[in-house]
């Protein structure tokens, strides 16, 4: 078997009633501490089960959630 390419680390933000994924991000994608902050932050705020998982080449893509419209910020965006 061969070894698959390491790709990187992500943050997954899930939904607690379903667990499928709401969002998702590369650590180390370019963005500063405080921007990830916010961004983990805004996932903490709306209820979401954040975790860290490591990507590797082919892996699959999480599930998406099932419940999405309940995680959208109120005020429409």
């Amino acid at each position: 078997m061969t070894e698959r390419k390491h790709l990187g680390q992500m943050m997954l933000a899930n939904c607690p009633v379903c667990g499928g994924n709401v969002a998702m991000s590369w650590i180390n994608d370019g963005e500063t501490e405080a921007e990830r902050k916010e961004m983990v932050g805004d996932w903490y705020l709306r209820g979401l089960a954040i975790s860290t998982v490591e990507r590797y080449e082919g892996d699959s893509m999480p599930p998406p959630c099932t419940e999405r419209e309940s995680h959208r910020k109120q005020g429409g965006s």
